[in-house]
This record gives structure tokens, sequence and C-alpha cells, in this order.
């Protein structure tokens, strides 16, 4: 092809960056610094030596699922402390939306449901643009990129129909933009709850599947309009006019330049808006002037100046696949690079994302339980979230431990009323809906009851069986450390209850051989328990490792009420600005050590922030008889009567207030880049 043209068509070569380099040179060494800020994860991840204690985890089970689906991406918390990089092959596809990309629904909902009503959120992208620019060139087509040598697509996926898009573009990126993160009522309710969330992409489970299933037939589509682009050129030589337009290559670039727009700033945008001329490339896939090779070296140039340094490595691979595709006569190559083009263009949205939520978080922090009070009195009003039900229970509550000649402790009653709730050997209720975004830490919490339950429950038999075998034996902290050990070792990583009961007899031989060495002074290598003691042991903890067995509900009720208490110290410490002090705490539990890894830590948090954004509801309902509940209350002071029926959660940034929570450069970069 690039032979026919080369006499009557001019080559003319992509319009050169240098002046977008010269421009930008007072920031050529700030490109790789600040870049690498935005850049988030490419390298593997790993657990950090030092947690904030916004991350703070049980050591001693995974954490209950704590990620937040959203439509396209995934937020991770503090289990992935650092995310893993993000993966060469776009995401894809468009699949349910679920979690926290949502506006309320003003329909009226039961009072049992704790859930909020969720809608996905949709948007327009603009198609056409007007081009006033001059025209950039008439880029040659060559061969290689235009002979087709096209496999069939994968049987399973023959039938279905291709998505006319690619399956990455703004719609799916729009989740990652500044402004929907700031009017994410959950997201910024698990960023208050976890440093180190960030965002990757949704390839998880059967949606992740069928996402790349879709974007695997879309670029097999892409490769088939190549081959009809090229017989087309070939009947045009002949003289036979069947025009034929590369529809979904047209809306390829022009997904392309709309993400480009979206990330280079305003001194590099118009040359963007001219290379990619919508007329002019149409006409020049027509005809086969396009030339693949120009393009992949100019994208080169202008991704390497704004995306992170790590990210140049793809870009490279990219450039070569194309090349590669142009010099091969290979389109699947061709189509390979332009695919990478696409998931270099969300990984550099998800860097800028992530950046931006490190960013942000102290002012996110800040702001929470004012942004929660104007959301939930939203809900309240529109009908939305059910309160009546909280207010009957927080009565109740209250009620039965009001006392005449002391002023209730509110907080401490919501402390156990909640704990009452996550009593792993009682019928599970949810807790109330005022909760509904604390609903897996609060699962979290009540696993990891249980897990305390089950483990002093093992101990317990440890240090009988020591005295058995040598009543003037003490045990020791390092003998419980020890064998807790060696207890979670057996258990392994399930994240299932019933594990202990499954594990018992290899519980009860561990713990019988622990407790010969420990009564005996040998090493546990060299102690052999008794078949008696043994057969003891699994008998004691298949009694015992149950819910309805007497002494496991009076370990359970000993531990939550340790941990209740060790909570409400730590809330009186907050409200007071000073740090908790645990010295009137006991540190046993019926003799045992009182470890509770971070549990009250935890749920202190969670209470702090829910107390702040529900304690007039709260107060109002201890003091109010359950028939003058009313379904509508005010959770501020100054809260209006009324507010706007806005679907969505608009929250007016302030540049004083969002400034105040970020430095200098960080308020200039945003603003820079039009995010403010």
């Amino acid at each position: 092809m690039e032979q026919h043209h080369a006499n009557s068509t001019p080559v003319h070569q992509l319009p050169s960056t240098a002046s977008a380099n010269t421009e930008s040179g007072k920031s050529g060494a700030i490109r790789r610094r600040s870049s690498a800020a935005i850049s988030v994860k490419s390298q593997p991840a790993k657990r950090p030596l030092i947690q904030h204690e916004d991350c703070v985890q049980s050591t001693r089970v995974k954490r209950v699922k704590k990620s937040l689906e959203m439509e396209e991406f995934k937020l991770d918390g503090s289990e992935n402390a650092n995310p893993q990089p993000t993966s060469k092959t776009p995401t894809t596809s468009t699949p349910v939306v679920s979690g926290p990309a949502t506006h309320e629904s003003s329909a009226q909902p039961s009072c049992s449901s704790d859930a909020e009503t969720t809608v996905p959120a949709t948007s327009k992208i603009m198609r056409a643009r007007s081009m006033s620019a001059p025209a950039v060139g008439q880029h040659q087509l060559t061969a290689a990129a235009t002979t087709i040598c096209c496999r069939k697509n994968i049987a399973s996926h023959k039938s279905k129909k291709a998505l006319n898009e690619p399956p990455v573009n703004l719609i799916t990126l729009k989740e990652l933009d500044l402004k929907e993160i700031l009017n994410n009522p959950r997201l910024r309710h698990d960023i208050y709850f976890d440093a180190a969330l960030h965002f990757r992409p949704n390839l998880d489970g059967q949606r992740g599947q069928k996402k790349k299933a879709q974007a695997d037939n879309y670029w097999e589509s892409i490769v088939r309009e190549c081959e009809n682009l090229r017989r087309n050129q070939i009947d045009l030589q002949r003289g036979v006019t069947n025009r034929l337009q590369p529809k979904r290559l047209m809306l390829l670039l022009d997904t392309m330049r709309d993400i480009l727009l979206s990330l280079v700033p305003s001194r590099d945008q118009k040359t963007v808006e001219q290379v990619f001329d919508q007329q002019l490339m149409i006409q020049q896939l027509e005809y086969g002037l396009l030339n693949f090779e120009n393009l992949a070296t100019w994208l080169a140039s202008l991704l390497k100046a704004h995306c992170a340094p790590m990210r140049d490595a793809w870009v490279d691979d990219m450039v070569s696949k194309i090349k590669d595709g142009v010099t091969r006569d290979s389109p699947r190559l061709l189509v390979d690079g332009l695919r990478s083009v696409f998931g270099i263009l969300e990984a550099m949205k998800l860097d800028v994302a992530n950046h931006q939520i490190r960013t942000l978080r102290p002012y996110l922090v800040s702001t929470a339980a004012e942004f929660e009070r104007e959301h939930f009195q939203k809900r309240i009003q529109k009908g939305t979230l059910c309160i009546s039900e909280t207010q009957d229970w927080y009565h109740q509550l209250a009620t039965k431990r009001k006392s005449p000649n002391e002023t209730p402790d509110y907080l401490s009653i919501l402390t156990i009323g909640v704990l009452e709730r996550l009593s792993p050997s009682k019928p599970h209720i949810k807790p109330p809906a005022t909760f509904t975004f604390d609903l897996e830490r609060l699962e979290a919490i009540r696993f990891d009851v249980r897990e305390d339950v089950n483990m002093k429950t093992c101990l317990l038999l440890f240090r009988s069986l020591v005295s058995g075998l040598n009543k003037s034996l003490e045990v020791d902290r390092d003998a419980y450390v020890a064998l807790t050990t060696a207890i979670q070792a057996i258990n392994g990583d399930e994240e299932v209850a019933e594990r202990w009961q499954r594990n018992s007899s290899a519980l009860a031989l561990q713990i019988a051989q622990s407790a010969t060495a420990f009564a005996s002074g040998k090493p546990i290598s060299k102690s052999f328990p008794d078949a008696k003691i043994v057969k003891f042991a699994e008998n004691w903890l298949g009694q015992h490792l149950r819910s309805q067995s007497p002494l496991y509900q009076s370990f359970e009720q000993k531990i939550i009420e340790a941990v209740a208490l060790k909570t409400q110290v730590i809330l009186k410490a907050w409200a007071h600005h000073r740090a908790p002090n645990f010295e009137q705490v006991p540190d046993t539990v019926m003799g045992l050590p009182a470890d509770f890894a971070s549990i009250p830590q935890r749920l202190a948090k969670i209470l702090n922030l829910h107390w702040r954004v529900f304690e007039r509801l709260y107060i109002s309902a201890a003091n109010t008889p359950v028939s003058g509940h009313k379904g509508d209350i005010a959770l501020s002071v100054d809260q209006p009567e009324s507010t706007s029926s806005d679907t969505s959660d608009t929250v007016t940034l302030s540049k004083k207030k969002l400034s105040h929570g970020l430095s200098d450069v960080a308020f200039q970069h945003l603003e820079r880049k039009g995010l403010l």
C-alpha cells in the first residue's frame, strides 16, 4: 500500500512535542518526582513494617472481605497495604453496578432493610467535537497495518455481539474522577477507616471473567474490521467503489483522544485534538493512509511526559508491538499494541485517583462526621433510611441501664448494645440500620470475638492438663503465646468458624503434647503425651468448642465485658484528647491473658465516628417514649427543616477548605489538572 501512494500523497509527520517539552522545561525534573508520587503499585504487594492505627487488623485470621466493589474498579484495604501492580491488560466490559457509585432511590424502604438502595450512575460522552485546528497531515498506512490474517474468534464467544467502544472509556473511568470520589459516601467512609485504600481493576470472580471475555471479543472485532478495511482498499485500487466506514476503529481513536484529554494538562490538549482530527482520520483509515508507527511514537513521547517512570517500559512495549505489527504484516500485533495503549491510559487514571485519595485523606477524615450527617439526613427525610427500629432498640437499652442517681452515659450504652448483637452464641441479628456502612467491620469483630473465645477455651484446657500433671507448676505467658502460635498454624487461614471442630483432634494432640512438655520440662519434640490425656482432650474440646456449651458462653460473656470496658476507656480518652490508660482494666479473663488483638481499638473507632453522626438521634430516642418516636429527626443542631431533593450527594468543596487539608504543591497540582 505504501508504494501505491508514495508518489501521489505527501507524508507529514505528527506534530512535534518539542514545544510542549520546552514549555514544561521547568518541570522536567519535577516530572519524575511528582509522577512517582502519583504512581501506585507496580511493585509486589508487601505488608508494611509499621501499620497505621487505621489499618490495624487481627493477626490471627484473615480479614473478612475488606474491599469496596464498584462498577469497574475495586478498593482494597489494609490487608494489602501495598497494592498489586496494575495489569498490562486493561479492564473490560461494563458489569452490573454495585457498591458506592450510587444515588438514592426515592422509594419507601421497609424498616427491616438495612441496605442502601442504589442505582447505577451513568453519563454520556460527547463523541463529535468541533475540530477547528489545522489538519495535521496525511499519515500513510503501510501494507502491514492493513494486511489482516484474522483467526476465527474464540468459539465460546463467536455468537456474542462485540462491544462497539473500547472496554476502557470515559464511562468506565468515571468512578475514578475526583468529583465521584468526593460525592461517594461509602467510599469516604471506608477512607476514614483505612489509610491504605487504593483502586485496582475489578477482575475478580464471574464478573471479572465476563469483563475479560467481552474485552477479548471486542479486540477480535477490531482485527476483523481491519481485515474488512484491507479488502475495501484492494477493491478501491481495482476501481470498485464499495466504501466501508471503520466505525469501531474510529470510535476507538475518539475514545483514546477523550481519555488523553482528561489526563494531560491544558497546554497539551490542543496538540491532542490536532493529532486526533476526526474527519481527517476517517479518510486516512478508509484509504489506508494512517501511519500507525508515527502515531505510536508520538503517543510514547506524550505518555512518558505525563505518566509515572515505572510505566515507561510498558510504553516502550506498546510502541514495539505496533511497529512489529507494521513491519511483520501482523494485524494481531498491531491490535495488541492499541490494546496496550488503553491499558496504559487506565493505569495512569488509577495512579492519579490513588494519589488523590492519599492527598485528600486528611481533609476527608476531618470532614467525615459533617459529611455523613448531611448524607444520612437526606436519606431520613427522603425515607430511604428507616430509623424507627434503631430508636426503639436504643430506647430499650437506655431504659434497662437507667439509674435515677446518675447521668446516663449514652455512648457506653451504645457500646454495650452493639457488642450484645455481636455475641457469637446468640442468633445473628443485624446491627441497626444506622450502621449500614459498617456491617462488614462489625461482622469482622464478631468473627474475632468467636476466635478469641475458642482460643481461650483451648488455653484453659492446656492450663488444666498442666495442673493435673504438676500441681505446683504455674503456666507463664510465654507458654500461652507458644501454644497460641501452634494452634494458629493448625487452623491455617480459613475464615470459617467450623474449622475449630474439624481440627479438634489435631488441636487436642497439640495441647496434650504442649502440656506434657511444659510439665516435664522437656523439649516438645521429645515429649509424648499419654493416650488417655489425648483422648480426654479430644472429648473436652468436642464438648466445649460449641456455642451451646455453658463454658463457651461463660467465656464469651467475660470477653465481651472486657472488650466493652477497654472500648469505653478508649472512647473517653479520645473525648478528652489523651492517650488511653488501661491501668485500671484487668489484663486477664478467667485467669487467662486478655489479649483481644485490636478488637477494642477497631470498635472504638467505629463508634466514635458513628456517635458524632447520630448522637442527637440516640439521645432523643433514649428520652422519648417509643410511641413518641418520629421518623424524621435533625441530626445536626443547625440542620434546616428541609434539604434539596437532588438524588445525588453533591459536595461543594471550597478551595479554602480543601487547601486547609492539603500541601501547597498538592493543591496547585489538583487545581492545575482542573480537578478543583
